[in-house]
């Protein structure tokens, strides 16, 4: 199933690499698309790492995650993934019932 995309929200632009938020009706939450060279390099309307597909809560939360993919392609760390540690470290989990989810919805 592909993720709706409503307008683009953010961009940040270095070299030929940028990410992308957007709100994703399908997975109820915002997701980052990355693009390099102009081209959709990885979609990710989902929280990445996490059991279930459900979007991150806040836009904010996607950004810094795909910033943070960007960091990594830039400095050649292949492949460009994301483990449960370092979604922690930027701050966009949280313990559910003792569950890891993205960050709570208000």
């Amino acid at each position: 199933m592909t993720a709706v995309h409503d307008d683009v929200i953010t961009q940040d632009s270095k070299d030929d690499i940028s990410v992308k938020t957007f709100y994703s009706k399908v997975y109820n939450g915002w997701g980052y698309d990355i693009y390099r060279n102009g081209t959709l390099f990885i979609h990710q309307p989902y929280v990445p790492a996490v059991a279930g597909l459900t979007g991150f809560a806040q836009e904010g939360d996607a950004k810094k995650t795909g910033d943070f993919i960007i960091y990594k392609i830039r400095n050649g760390i292949t492949p460009p993934s994301i483990s449960l540690n370092e979604l922690d470290s930027l701050h966009v989990l949280n313990m559910m019932n003792g569950n890891i989810s993205g960050s709570v919805r208000n």
